[in-house]
């Protein structure tokens, strides 16, 4: 490809207290063997010296920096489609790495599929020490181009920290709403639901997500879910709406019986399950087994 008559890619940067590993970020991104690339940091708030440091690397690293109070995930993404002027947008975390050959790549394929929204690339998973911990998709270097249904039902792999996206897509579909806490579902249904399709890419990793639990990452599902349901109940008129519907609930009754199981039987006596479908049988099982149990036989089959 040359580079003179490439599309232009802007990365929005969203960093939040990763003063540790946002120049690592950074390394990879100025890296990249692209030449048509803006690079935008947003820094939402940082309290850890975040923002100090990105003062400091600006010119090192040819970057926009944006500072603000803290405003969550979803209002940076908000603005950087606001902000953002290339013909493509990748929202990056600041504790990322994008791999080598990952914004070539991503462009090549997407100029190739001229009614895609989006693609949809394959991720290697860090440990927090270091450790590789597999990827999302097998390497089979196959590009598949599919649709809403196909996220509104589960059916394919997606993720956000390895998505481009057609910037004006993302301008046809406008502001996402900041009472969710997450943004690729509304992102990925939104713009397929327009009429876009997306490409799931199985090649090489392109971005390595490092994976930093906190103590709230396990509570905090049961709250994500139910935003879900929540965006779910936006497509009602969609003819697969009930079988998405007792998927997500299906979801959160899972989740909820691994934490609460006094609200997963409440949820339970609501209804809207594919009764006797594995998920639900699953969901017994969880019920049925003490929690230290279910947690040692989880350990068990997921050996470090």
């Amino acid at each position: 490809m040359n580079n003179l008559i490439s599309p232009s890619v802007s990365i929005v940067v969203a960093s939040y207290n990763h003063q540790q590993y946002i120049e690592k970020t950074l390394q990879s991104l100025v890296s990249q063997d692209y030449n048509s690339i803006e690079i935008i940091v947003v820094d939402d708030g940082s309290t850890d010296g975040s923002g100090d440091l990105l003062e400091g690397l600006k010119e090192k690293y040819n970057f926009r920096l944006i500072k603000r109070k803290n405003g969550g995930l979803v209002s940076v993404i908000n603005l950087g489609i606001k902000e953002a002027q290339g013909d493509y947008v990748v929202f990056h975390a600041s504790d990322d790495e994008s791999l080598p050959g990952r914004i070539r790549g991503q462009v090549d394929v997407l100029m190739r599929y001229k009614n895609a929204g989006f693609i949809s690339g394959n991720v290697a998973f860090i440990a927090e020490d270091g450790r590789n911990r597999g990827t999302l998709l097998k390497e089979t270097g196959q590009e598949r181009e599919l649709g809403f249904d196909d996220l509104f039902l589960h059916r394919a792999s997606v993720s956000s920290v390895a998505s481009m996206y057609r910037a004006s897509a993302l301008k046809e579909m406008g502001e996402i709403s900041e009472n969710y806490r997450a943004e690729d579902p509304q992102i990925f249904l939104r713009i397929t639901r327009l009429g876009y399709t997306w490409i799931q890419w199985a090649g090489p990793p392109i971005i390595a997500y490092r994976m930093l639990f906190s103590s709230q990452s396990r509570t905090i599902m049961p709250l994500l879910l139910r935003q879900h349901l929540n965006l779910v109940k936006e497509f009602s008129d969609h003819p697969l709406y009930p079988k998405a519907l007792a998927q997500i609930k299906t979801y959160l009754l899972s989740a909820l019986a691994e934490q609460d199981k006094l609200s997963a039987l409440k949820e339970i006596t609501a209804g809207g399950f594919q009764l006797f479908g594995i998920g639900f049988v699953r969901v017994v099982v969880k019920l049925l087994l003490p929690r230290k149990l279910h947690n040692f036989f989880k350990r068990a089959g997921n050996p470090s």
